[in-house]
């Protein structure tokens, strides 16, 4: 490009500080259209989270929630108000070796019909069937804990309908305590169970 006047020099110095601000100013709103992008996009993003937020799941009792409490065994647990409960106690053995059982059972249904039986706990003094149960090899098995001591949980029968009944046995001041049951109301209840003494 040949310039041949002082004219042509001062409309080429013109036309490139044109281009020249022309960038500033493209540069200067990209930089704003990229500032007002993140702010409305980190907005959404808050926002979803606050109206998305998932339950966190307590240990406290609900406000349907029932609690059940036995001070003779020292046990306690929260249990939706719509289930059923039962407790039975009874000895088995001889005056020589004496052996109470206590059980508690509760149902989503008729409590004569095993099916409804959601939660089943017993504690046992003495030696009955099932003690071995609690020497339970943990890579077979899946580790729950129940009131601050390690169980660990295992199948012990499928049933008609294809679901499965899980038994946790744990050992405590030379008793026995079972938890049989499986699915999400069995989960809630055990979350909330406590030892007492």
């Amino acid at each position: 490009m040949k310039i041949s006047n002082k004219h042509d020099i001062v409309g080429s110095i013109e036309k490139v500080a044109e281009k020249v601000k022309f960038k500033e100013n493209m540069q200067k709103t990209l930089v704003i259209v990229l500032i007002v992008v993140i702010v409305v996009l980190s907005g959404v993003v808050i926002w979803q989270n606050l109206g998305n937020k998932t339950p966190v799941e307590s240990n406290l009792p609900q406000e349907n929630d029932k609690v059940y409490s036995n001070t003779e065994v020292g046990i306690v647990l929260e249990y939706p108000a719509n289930l059923l409960i039962t407790e039975n106690k009874i000895n088995i053995g001889d005056a020589s070796a004496p052996i109470n059982l206590y059980s508690l059972g509760i149902y989503d249904g008729e409590i004569s019909k095993f099916e409804n039986r959601v939660f089943y706990f017993t504690e046992t003094n003495g030696t009955v069937e099932g003690e071995g149960m609690t020497d339970v090899d943990p890579s077979f098995s899946k580790k729950i804990i129940v009131s601050g001591i390690d169980g660990y949980t295992r199948l012990i029968e499928s049933m008609k309908d294809g679901s499965s009944l899980y038994i946790t046995p744990i050992k405590k001041d030379g008793k026995i305590y079972q938890f049989v049951g499986n699915g999400p109301i069995f989960d809630q209840i055990i979350s909330t169970f406590k030892f007492t003494k």
